[in-house]
């Protein structure tokens, strides 16, 4: 699935709440952006525990990606279900002579 997905007006028109989950998936994108940005070594759990005392807000920060990636994951589940649905309407409304 595209995370840069913009929905246009036909796409808003059948499912208006693609816009703000659009926004939402932005939203999660910069927010990964600016805490990597902040916390470059978060991952590296040797640098980590070998300062003196670690930053609790690198352990949150990396909670908040993790909860940041589940999201993202799931507002792509929803949208590429809305377009499998959307297909099925589509083919049911075939008039079969």
């Amino acid at each position: 699935m595209n995370s840069d997905f913009l929905p246009i007006p036909p796409d808003l028109m059948k499912n208006p709440e693609l816009a703000i989950l659009a926004v939402l998936r932005k939203t999660l994108d910069i927010t990964y952006y600016a805490l990597m940005a902040e916390y470059p070594d978060m991952y590296d759990d040797t640098s980590l525990f070998e300062q003196p005392s670690p930053r609790i807000s690198v352990f949150v920060a990396r909670r908040i990606l993790n909860l940041t990636s589940d999201l993202q994951s799931t507002i792509d589940r929803y949208r590429h279900r809305l377009e499998q649905e959307q297909k099925q309407n589509a083919d049911s409304d075939d008039i079969l002579f």
